[in-house]
Formats: structure tokens, C-alpha cells, sequence
């Protein structure tokens, strides 16, 4: 839960510093030397990047949430191919990928430390 938590705190943070990265570029550089279409773009670049960072966080605590739900096996599952497929991987790739993941997690936690992954309100097995 710790882990968690800190994920969280982390990825807010680094939405943050993008955001007073952003304001401190704009402060620097005035817009009154660029044109009007420079400046759309630039402020579409600053939208796109604020919105996906706000994603990226709102996915990882919907992970961290999903996990306690419905355990760890499954969320990871669903949370690593939605994941890797938005940012592009083919489906080998991305099935090869999460399926690694989860078995070496496994592995490592359940079999060679003898620590209990949460297994959800199902009590699945992985």
C-alpha cells in the first residue's frame, strides 16, 4: 500500500513540474516574437502533455485500486495490454510483455520470497 501511495505522490509531483516547467518556458521566451500559429501549437503541445501526464496518473491509481478489486493476476493483465497498446506496441509484443511481467512478479514474490500478491474479492489464484 505503500508503494502505492508513493506512485501516486510521484506521478503528481512530476505533473506538476511539468507544469511550472511550462510556465517558466513561457515566462522566459515572450510570445510577443512568435506568431499567432506558433504560439496555438505550442499551447496545444502544453494541453496534450498536462492531459496525458493526468492520464498516466489517473491509470496508475485505477491500477493500484484494480489490484485490491480483483487481484493482482487480472489487473496486471488488463492494465498491461491497455497500457502497452495506447502507447503503440504491437499485440505480440504487448501479450509477450504483460505475460512476462506477471509470471516473473510471480515468481519472484510468491515463490522464491513466500510473499502473498492481493488476490481480490474472487480469490484468484495468481
Amino acid at each position: 500500500m505503500l508503494c502505492a501511495v508513493v506512485l501516486v505522490v510521484l506521478g503528481v509531483t512530476q505533473t506538476v513540474q511539468l507544469a511550472i516547467a511550462r510556465l517558466h518556458t513561457a515566462a522566459i521566451n515572450p510570445s510577443s516574437n512568435s506568431d499567432a500559429s506558433q504560439k496555438n501549437t505550442n499551447r496545444a503541445d502544453a494541453i496534450l502533455a498536462a492531459s496525458q501526464s493526468i492520464l498516466g496518473v489517473c491509470a496508475i491509481a485505477f491500477y493500484i485500486f484494480a489490484v485490491f478489486q480483483i487481484g493482482f493476476g487480472l489487473a496486471t493483465l488488463v492494465f498491461g495490454i491497455i497500457s502497452m497498446k495506447s502507447l503503440g506496441a504491437s499485440w505480440l509484443g504487448t501479450l509477450l510483455a504483460t505475460a512476462t511481467c506477471i509470471a516473473t512478479v510471480y515468481l519472484v514474490f510468491i515463490e522464491l520470497l513466500g510473499i502473498l500478491l492481493p488476490t481480490g474479492r474472487w480469490d484468484l489464484p495468481f
